[in-house]
């Protein structure tokens, strides 16, 4: 027993350090120009662009952002007649290895779960309220239940997110992952939700492109989730991510041979975007409409303009979420970012956004 717990600590301590060394060589890089830390909450399962209103309305209750994106590169189930669809979600891959992941209580990983804490944090208690017909009176019960795979509409992701000069590119590295327990209840017509989340583990990071022959890797799916520059708390730099973004281009322009730029025709930018686009977008130009006095015709005029730093204050993450079913790891492959800009009405107010372009660092020469 005693050599079970040091060994339990000796991976507690690794895991910590591992991840406080990684976060500290990025400090130190004098390429690493700006550097901040932010939880995302993500819906793997839900694609927002096909979901039915019911099923959007649901994910909106339980805290999840209305843009969520996502796209199923491979999934891979035991019985492919199971009409449950939770039997193929990541939730059921998880809540069915949690005894051989490393849980825990917070998002720094530093306290880690008991076998009797955990499962606790796996059961809640379901009140049912019943009419007794004997003594015409509403009766309580109060049910103990464990979570299933079906309580689970979303994750939170504790990730860094840093800005390389040196590859002109944000990027993206996960740090903690969190499974959110959610109970939703429907009385008349009013709905609520109770959410919290379960426990806490790390995930890896990806660094090459998984190969999905692989029997192993039995769940993949890619995400588009928006993040804004104010939920990130800054741990490194002092510009903005418009003021990033203007660098990076800037840069991009300077040695036309290197950093991929696709179309925001589809999601992954799988179409590039020619060196003269990529100028139109670092240096835009308004188009007036005016009329002349005298002769009372449109005068179009075209001005040159800048870019406004101020308006670019949202990054679409593009990330590939990985389970490898033999190592009960899930991982996380950073693909690329979608800046987006605010579009104005005429009072000044956001009227909507933009997606500017695809960075893809994955496509650089």
């Amino acid at each position: 027993m005693k050599i079970a717990l040091i060994i339990f600590s000796l991976l507690f301590v690794t895991t910590v350090f591992a991840q406080q060394n990684s976060i500290d060589r990025l400090k130190a890089n004098p390429d690493i120009v700006w550097m901040g830390e932010v939880i995302t909450e993500y819906a793997p399962e839900y694609d927002n662009r096909v979901l039915v209103r019911e099923q959007k309305e649901e994910l909106l209750m339980t805290g999840t952002a209305s843009i969520n994106e996502v796209k199923t590169l491979k999934v891979q189930g035991v019985d492919w007649d199971d009409p449950n669809f939770h039997a193929l979600c990541l939730s059921t891959r998880i809540l069915g290895a949690v005894d051989q992941i490393d849980c825990y209580h917070d998002a720094s990983l530093t306290q880690k779960h008991s076998r009797a804490s955990l499962k606790e944090a796996l059961s809640y208690v379901d009140t049912v309220i019943i009419y007794d017909p004997g003594v015409f009176e509403e009766l309580i019960i109060f049910n103990d239940c464990q979570v299933t795979p079906t309580n689970i509409y979303m994750f939170k992701l504790r990730q860094l997110i840093y800005y390389n000069k040196k590859d002109k590119s944000f990027r993206a590295i996960p740090l903690a992952i969190a499974p959110v327990f959610t109970v939703i209840e429907h009385e008349q017509d009013i709905s609520t939700s109770l959410s919290r989340t379960l426990f806490w583990f790390s995930p890896q990071e990806l660094d090459t492109i998984p190969d999905l022959k692989t029997v192993a890797i039995d769940y993949v799916k890619r995400t588009y989730v928006q993040i804004r520059e104010d939920n990130i708390s800054i741990i490194k730099g002092d510009q903005s991510i418009g003021e990033l973004l203007i660098l990076m281009l800037d840069d991009i322009l300077k040695e036309t041979n290197e950093g991929y730029i696709g179309n925001t025709v589809d999601l992954d930018g799988n179409e590039p975007l020619a060196i003269q686009a990529i100028s139109d977008i670092r240096n835009p130009i308004d188009t007036f409409i005016t009329f002349d006095p005298e002769t009372f015709e449109e005068v179009i005029k075209i001005v040159p303009s800048q870019m406004d730093p101020k308006l670019m204050t949202k990054l679409e993450l593009i990330q590939d979420w990985v389970w490898n079913a033999d190592t009960k790891e899930l991982s996380f492959r950073f693909v690329g970012f979608t800046p987006i800009i605010d579009v104005f009405d005429e009072e000044g107010s956001v009227f909507s956004s933009k997606k500017m372009f695809v960075r893809r660092p994955d496509k650089d020469k």
